[in-house]
């Protein structure tokens, strides 16, 4: 996790012309007794302000566009400054040592902005100086809603505020939480195990813009396995030991032998998922020997629509997990049945929209969030848009009884700042399906370590 550490006048101001327009020497102890031993990532504004030399004990980064002077290094058994392009080319940087230092963001302007749009940071120190002056031409905001205040401390020259990060995306799912324990209504269900349920109203929105990803932090979702499971079903596959062979067992309990034939499927082989995502996707049909890849005409239709060489299906952009014809020989119908993309012109980018028609919400919901927007990623890498947003809409939301009792604890379980996800390579491979684990990192990702244990109902 990335903090910022900032002094502004009470209006936001934190420069002018290069320069910090006062003198607080209180703050500046206060800045390096949180700063040492720790990384300081500035901007070369920032780095000028210093004096172009690295702060001693500290692990000295510089987002700079242009190329820095030999003698820039530190000296003296000093590590010498690291110098970087952009900030995107610190990442892996920063992600290796965000596991074992604390990360501060100290200037200027864009540089703050920058690692704030993307929802990087976690707290922000800030010193509002009293005497601070009036004129600036560099400012500092805390982006609205985002963060809450967890302490005021009047220190005479300067106030200290602290400011805690709240993931509010992922709010909207402890929220609804709170919401099916409040509004719900006891329910029977398939599995006989009983629920508390919430029909309808039930819709979550989110950023993938930045490369934003939003994989739960209230718990850790393993990236792997719901990479795995995508590309199972982007293969159109339905042999189930295939996820098994790689670690993935999630579908082991609905195609089981007892889980098939309790739907009456005795003859098909245990562990195949017959009727399932990867099949509807890949061929979809009604049994008569005519089927439609739908990935291939989505990825089709997206490029045709982007490019302007035809806007027929600019609002048919749709991935059907449903067929009615087929139900009776399925091995659990789709609870995340369909999704429809948007693509807009004016941002270049594409966008998702899923409709669940069921959803186990504290087991399953997240897990189906990130499917839908590495999904939407995928599809971005092979279309060349932009990744835009994902709304979510659950109209069956539920929560099985057998879950209640671990309710207090996900509700408490801390979140924080949503990770990076990053393509790897230069190009998009040939098919979807030649997607691979190595071709992705997940960067910043820093989940609570709650431990929360939601059996899976059958």
């Amino acid at each position: 996790m990335m903090n910022i550490i900032v002094a502004s006048s009470p209006s936001g101001g934190i420069g002018n012309q290069g320069k910090i327009p006062w003198k607080c020497p209180e703050d500046m102890a206060h800045f390096h007794a949180m700063t040492r031993g720790a990384v300081v990532v500035m901007g070369r504004t920032t780095w000028g302000s210093i004096g172009s030399k690295p702060l001693e004990d500290r692990i000295n980064i510089i987002i700079s566009s242009s190329q820095p002077t030999p003698d820039l290094g530190g000296g003296s058994g000093q590590l010498g400054p690291m110098w970087f392009k952009s900030p995107e080319d610190a990442y892996n940087t920063l992600n290796i040592l965000s596991k074992s230092k604390l990360i501060y963001i100290i200037g200027g302007e864009s540089i703050y902005n920058f690692f704030l749009e993307r929802g990087l940071v976690g707290k922000i120190y800030q010193s509002i100086i009293v005497n601070a002056g009036a004129q600036f031409d560099r400012h500092f905001k805390t982006p609205a809603g985002q963060f809450d205040l967890i302490s005021s401390e009047d220190r005479g020259s300067y106030i200290l505020n602290i400011l805690q990060f709240k993931n509010a995306e992922e709010e909207q799912f402890t929220n609804l939480i709170r919401r099916i324990q409040s509004n719900g209504e006891l329910t029977m269900d398939r599995t006989g195990v009983g629920c508390r349920t919430l029909f309808g109203n039930n819709c979550l929105s989110f950023s993938l813009r930045h490369d934003k990803f939003p994989l739960a932090t209230h718990r850790s979702i393993p990236f792997r396995h719901v990479f795995e499971e995508l590309m199972f079903f982007l293969r159109g596959q339905t042999d189930v030991n295939i996820l098994r062979d790689a670690g993935v067992n999630i579908w082991n309990g609905n195609t089981s032998r007892a889980a098939l034939d309790k739907v009456g499927l005795t003859d098909v082989p245990e562990y195949t998922m017959i009727n399932g995502y990867g099949e509807h996707w890949r061929r979809f049909g009604s049994g008569t020997g005519k089927y439609s890849d739908q990935i291939v005409a989505l990825i089709n239709n997206i490029s045709d629509v982007k490019s302007g060489r035809d806007y027929s299906a600019a609002r048919r952009l749709i991935l059907l997990s449903w067929n009615p014809d087929k139900l009776d020989r399925c091995a659990l119908p789709g609870c995340h049945f369909a999704y429809q993309f948007n693509y807009s012109r004016e941002s270049d980018e594409l966008s998702c929209f899923l409709f669940q028609r069921s959803s186990d919400v504290p087991l399953a919901l997240m897990w189906n969030i990130a499917t839908a927007a590495l999904l939407t990623r995928l599809l971005n890498i092979m279309t060349n848009t932009k990744p835009g947003l994902l709304h979510v809409v659950v109209s069956n939301a539920h929560i099985y009884q057998n879950h209640a009792a671990e309710m207090e604890a996900l509700l408490r379980s801390p979140t924080t700042t949503f990770p990076i996800l990053r393509y790897t390579r230069d190009a998009p491979p040939a098919k979807i399906e030649d997607f691979a684990f190595v071709d992705f990192e997940v960067l910043f990702y820093r989940p609570s370590k709650t431990n929360i244990k939601l059996a899976m109902n059958v």
